[in-house]
């Protein structure tokens, strides 16, 4: 986890909560400074401690990843915007990147090609999320059998 994606998303979620950093830092039992400097990337929290801010907030886990998600989509519509807007005024053809088109990697490449990498990286993230409940389905235990019912082996 990108730790500057993390800080992002952790101030996301505390905003769209609607709380400001000491009333996080109260409920989550921690001293107000140190919401501040996770947020400003000076520390990362442990596991355990990302789950307690994420809970007492009333997100899940997976709201992190959700929020830096939603972070990444708004930078890259912005790129887009931004490499199309100076292919306007160029004049340039859709294959073709200005020089100094701004790309969030820092590469030259043009907007459909980065349109492209983004809907790559969205397609990992399912495939994840799909691994991650399929091991959790896999590791839950089956439904009870019902009172009076065989046993499955019995058949």
């Amino acid at each position: 986890m990108n730790e500057d994606h993390l800080r992002v998303a952790l101030t996301v979620l505390r905003i769209v909560r609607g709380w400001n950093q000491e009333e996080l830092a109260h409920a989550a039992r921690v001293r107000p400074g140190t919401i501040s400097y996770y947020e400003l990337g000076k520390l990362v929290p442990s596991l355990r401690t990302l789950q307690r801010l994420t809970g007492v907030m009333g997100y899940p886990l997976s709201a992190v990843e959700e929020a830096q998600s939603f972070v990444a989509t708004l930078r890259a519509q912005s790129a887009l915007r931004s490499a199309a807007t100076l292919q306007d005024e160029s004049g340039e053809t859709e294959g073709e990147t200005h020089p100094s088109a701004p790309h969030p990697l820092g590469l030259r490449t043009s907007p459909s090609r980065w349109e492209i990498e983004q809907t790559a990286i969205e397609v990992g993230r399912v495939a994840t999320r799909i691994t991650r409940l399929l091991f959790t389905l896999k590791e839950s235990p089956g439904p009870e059998p019902a009172a009076g019912a065989p046993p499955a082996d019995a058949a």
